[in-house]
């Protein structure tokens, strides 16, 4: 039985950056005060969901691009405990 954990580095670097820019690509701007001074209650109800979805959108993609970022970390660190690894298990 091996120990041995392989990453696929470049693949999950590829997979990071298209993560990084789908997220980056949502624009959660939604339409404002649609049927302004109308007062008829599935306006506001509309208006009201609008600015609700908005919000989840603004979370989702912050919340997306921190775990991208907490992924790239991560793989940063397994590179160099790698590296520190394979110093320390080299026959001297």
């Amino acid at each position: 039985m091996t120990t041995e954990i392989k990453v696929a580095q470049s693949e999950v670097r590829q997979l990071l950056s298209k993560m990084k820019a789908s997220a980056n690509a949502i624009t959660p701007a939604m339409p404002k005060e649609i049927g302004a001074g109308n007062e008829l209650k599935v306006v506001t109800t509309l208006n009201e969901l609008n600015d609700q979805l908005e919000q989840m959108l603004t979370s989702y993609k912050e919340m997306a691009l921190h775990h991208e970022a907490l992924s790239q970390k991560a793989v940063e660190e397994m590179e160099e405990t790698d590296r520190e690894l394979s110093f320390h298990t080299m026959p001297r």
